[in-house]
């Protein structure tokens, strides 16, 4: 499984090489917001760890990697299992460089006495990743496994576009309506316990999914 995930960052370098160069420009967005800089790394993270998991799916439906991987002596819930070891990865790896960056450039703003309005990337910004994310995939993959990528390609690209778009139709829909009792709610609701809520629901979420999953991959004809 763990060659699965080395196999499937491996081919997804160049997107690799280019979220890091691009995450320098996030790191300066994230210290000079002076409201909400959480919000960017959060949509950072979770964008890049779209775009890895679709982008390896994509070479594995280009190259017929399933089959090739089916006529090799790997047992079918191996290739489920690794598929999901991809996401929680691509999260890590995305909210990892994210943290250590962003507090490599705080430190440099601090001894260029650039003035810091924002704030550095942090576990808060990957967990909340983590349960976007994970929510999503867990509905995705089974799907995927039942139909193949190369069906889902239109849903992807309209997945896409939500993701870039969300950022903008949230923070409409709270200033329109900032002074109604919902929004009030969310705003003043007790974060870290709503935290661990979603987390454990992500996690229960996330292992149906993998049962999910083995079951219809391993009924499926290839």
């Amino acid at each position: 499984m763990y060659r699965l995930v080395y196999k499937d960052f491996m081919l997804i370098k160049k997107a690799v090489l280019f979220f890091l160069a691009f995450s320098l420009y996030i790191d300066f967005l994230g210290l000079r917001s002076p409201s909400m800089p959480g919000i960017i790394y959060i949509i950072i993270i979770v964008l890049f760890s779209y775009i890895f998991m679709i982008y390896s799916n994509g070479y594995d439906d280009k190259n017929k990697g399933e089959m090739i991987f089916n006529s090799m002596p790997i047992k079918r819930s191996s290739l489920v299992l690794g598929k999901y070891l991809d996401i929680l990865f691509f999260i890590i790896f995305t909210g990892i460089t994210l943290m250590i960056s962003s507090e490599i450039m705080k430190t440099i703003f601090i001894s260029s006495s650039i003035k810091i309005t924002g704030r550095a990337a942090s576990i808060s910004d990957v967990l909340y990743a983590l349960i976007i994310v994970g929510i999503y995939f867990s509905v995705y993959l089974p799907f995927y496994f039942k139909l193949g990528g190369s069906r889902l390609q239109l849903f992807n690209q309209i997945s896409y576009m939500l993701f870039i778009m969300m950022p903008y139709i949230v923070l409409k829909v709270l200033t329109k309506f900032r002074a109604s009792k919902i929004v009030s709610f969310l705003i003043n609701i007790n974060m870290d316990r709503l935290k661990i809520i979603l987390i454990f629901m992500v996690i229960l979420l996330f292992t149906l999914s993998i049962v999910i999953s083995i079951n219809i991959y391993k009924r499926r004809d290839l």
